[in-house]
Formats: C-alpha cells, sequence, structure tokens
C-alpha cells in the first residue's frame, strides 16, 4: 500500500548536514509513496530535483543568520510562507512528517490540524536544548522555556511522534504523550560506501572527531582533552574533521601538535569512510542527541565509538561490548576514557566486530522501509 504524503522542515543548514538527513530519510519514504511533496527552505540547488512522483518547494530564508530579533522575525515569515505552501497543496496530501527541528514548527502543525491533516512528528533532538547550549544569559533562558513549551505544543498537536529508541521518550519528557509514541528509526547504511576498508587490527591507535564544532556536539571539551592527552601519553594520535564555531580553538591546538594531532578542516561526506577506516577510535562526546549518524557510520567501517549516553545512544551501545560509554562529556572524563582502552587494546578486535554485527543487523535500508510502512499503516487505520 502507497500513500500521499508531504514533508515540512525548517530552513536547511548545511554546516549541520540538514540536506543530507532529509535526502536519506526521504530515500526511506519515496517508495512508500504515490505522491511526495517537500516543504523545506534553503536546499542546496547542485542536489535539487523533483520527478513526477516528488516535488519539491524550496523556500530560501536565512533566519538563523543576524541579530536575534532578525532570526525570530525570519522564523514567523518562514512558517507563514510554509502555511501558504499547505493551503495550496493538493487536499489528497493528507499525512505530513514534520522532520529536523520541525518540533519548533507551531504554526504549520496547527494549520496542517486546521485543515483535517495528520501530522507526524519524528524527534530527533531538540531546538530547546541546542538553544540552551549556544545561548547564554537571561535571554538564552527566555527562549529556551519558549521552545520547550512550542515543543510541548507541537507533541500536543501531533498524531504520532516517531523516536528512534525508547530511552528519548524518557530523556525528551515524553512519557506523557505514550500513546502517541513509535519507536522505530530512519537509519540505514549504504554500505556500498561505509565499510571496512583496512583491516582493523593493521590501524594505528589513532583517535577521531568528525562532527559540527558547536557547544552541544563537544568540541570544546574533546580539545582540552586532546592538550591533556598529549602530556600524558606520546604513543596517541588525534584526527579531527569539522567546521563551524571552535575553528580557531582547533586550528591552535592543531599547529602547537604538529604530528600528533590532524586537522581536516571541513570533510566532504564521501570523504567520511576512508577517515573512518583510518582511525581505531571515534570520540563523540554530545551534550544532546537523537541517534548520531556518525556513531552508525563508524560502526559499519569497523571502528568502536566513545560516546555520551545521551539519546537514544543507551538502547544501541552496550559498553565494552560492542563501544564504549563516557562517563560525562568533561575533558578529564574523555581523557580517561580514551586512556582506559589505549592500555587495554586486546579487546578492541571483540569490540570492534561486535559494533559492526550490531549494524549489518539492524540497519538496512529495507529495515528502515519497513519500520515507516507499519508506522504509515497504523496511522492510515
Amino acid at each position: 500500500m502507497k500513500f500521499d504524503i508531504g514533508f515540512i522542515t525548517p530552513p536547511l543548514n548545511k554546516v549541520k548536514g540538514g540536506n543530507i538527513l532529509l535526502k536519506k530519510f526521504l530515500n526511506v519514504i519515496e517508495p512508500l509513496s504515490n505522491e511526495l511533496l517537500v516543504i523545506t527552505g534553503n536546499y542546496p540547488e547542485d542536489e535539487f530535483y523533483s520527478s513526477a512522483s516528488k516535488r519539491i518547494i524550496n523556500i530560501s530564508n536565512n533566519y538563523r543568520n543576524g541579530s536575534l530579533i532578525l532570526k525570530l522575525t525570519g522564523y514567523i515569515f518562514y512558517q507563514l510562507k510554509v502555511i501558504l505552501e499547505i493551503i495550496k497543496c493538493p487536499k489528497k496530501i493528507r499525512l505530513f512528517y514534520i522532520f529536523l527541528d520541525g518540533g519548533a514548527l507551531l504554526l504549520p502543525s496547527i494549520v496542517l490540524k486546521l485543515t483535517g491533516r495528520r501530522v507526524i512528528k519524528v524527534v530527533s533532538h531538540s531546538a530547546a536544548r541546542v538553544c540552551k547550549e549556544q545561548i547564554s544569559g537571561v535571554w538564552g533562558l527566555i527562549i529556551y522555556r519558549i521552545l520547550c513549551m512550542i515543543e510541548n505544543l507541537t507533541s500536543i498537536i501531533a498524531d504520532k511522534i516517531v523516536v528512534y529508541a525508547p530511552q528519548i521518550v524518557k530523556d525528551f519528557g515524553l512519557n506523557r504523550f505514550v500513546d502517541k509514541i513509535f519507536i522505530g528509526h530512519r537509519h540505514y547504511i549504504d554500505f556500498d560506501n561505509f565499510k571496512i576498508l583496512r583491516d582493523y587490527n593493521d590501524r594505528e591507535f589513532t583517535v577521531g572527531f568528525i562532527g559540527r564544532f558547536s557547544k552541544e556536539k563537544g568540541i570544546d571539551t574533546f580539545t582540552e582533552a586532546v592538550e591533556k592527552l598529549f602530556l600524558l601519553e606520546h604513543n596517541i594520535k588525534v584526527i579531527i574533521g569539522g567546521y563551524g564555531q571552535y575553528c580557531n580553538l582547533v586550528e591552535r591546538v592543531a599547529a602547537q601538535y604538529p604530528g600528533m594531532l590532524e586537522y581536516c578542516g571541513k570533510v566532504k561526506y564521501e570523504d567520511i569512510p576512508n577517515i573512518l577506516n583510518r582511525i581505531k577510535l571515534l570520540v563523540i562526546p554530545s551534550t544532546t542527541e537523537g541517534l548520531p549518524n556518525i556513531m552508525i557510520e563508524a560502526m559499519a567501517c569497523g571502528t568502536p565509538v566513545l560516546v555520551t549516553p545521551v539519546g537514544s545512544v543507551p538502547d544501541f551501545i552496550v559498553d565494552k561490548k560492542n563501544g564504549f560509554i563516557l562517563n560525562s562529556n568533561s575533558a578529564q572524563s574523555i581523557v580517561s576514557g580514551i586512556k582506559e582502552i589505549f592500555e587495554n587494546q586486546e579487546s578492541l578486535s571483540v569490540v570492534s566486530a561486535n559494533g559492526h554485527a550490531l549494524i549489518k543487523s539492524d540497519f538496512t535500508f529495507e529495515a528502515a522501509v519497513d519500520r515507516f510502512h507499519s508506522l504509515m499503516l497504523s496511522i492510515s487505520s
């Protein structure tokens, strides 16, 4: 059975990889759709395409830039433009996904319900929590509380709330919506690209970080940990790839430790498998997550992860079995975690094999399509 489906997202941020996340989710949904309408913003022109069954409405908007007032004004105007497209869209499209930071798209969610549509809210992370990390002071607290209220209202409006694993229900305070919860992740691995290219036992002990250079991703504490680690241990190398507000910090530390710390700059998505196959351990010290794509991509390449137990991570990672859990994302915790793994390398190949087996069994494209087919059958009935 196929469906007529709508998709709504906030404006995409290419630095955050929003275009890649949306593209992969659409790959899962497209086989299940007769007609697919995507209302989004700032979709990269080189990736932009529509077809007979898929139409993308690309709204240009840069509300994430500028002063706080400009951001808030742009955010409201973007929602009004989305509402206009909802009103114009064919009435046969009665099922809409709200994705990425979509939990904060309150006005479009209200209009969808008023026009008789079914709303599926996909909870990948919390815009409120990210805001709390990035904006300090009184304004940060005010915006955080407003976004928490908006996210709660969109959960009330939604017919279904998709979470990637049971732990997210608890972490994001969604217990009151248990009757609406659908547990099933959209993630899948392209095993033609993300695979073991270099035998794990042939790799040097190199620690990696790949991701956005933002506070919630923990790049600041990871960089601090690297400096402390190099003072204690000279036989460990580090590779950092990414881009964002902490670029100057990473560049400064890389300049201080030539030959020990390699900074790759912003990494193209197609180059990530090569880096993952060079390292022995990937560190993911985030303060908030849904289900980190880089985590499952690393495990597909046979690379164990050292990760904070946030979001759905504890539902997939068993400490010292198929990965490693950090006590916190503090610099000292990261140093202690890396040193313990470095000093007990005899078990690493087993952890690598267990992690790789989990990804091969649970993260196929076919499994992702089946999960969302079940969801849409349940909501349509």
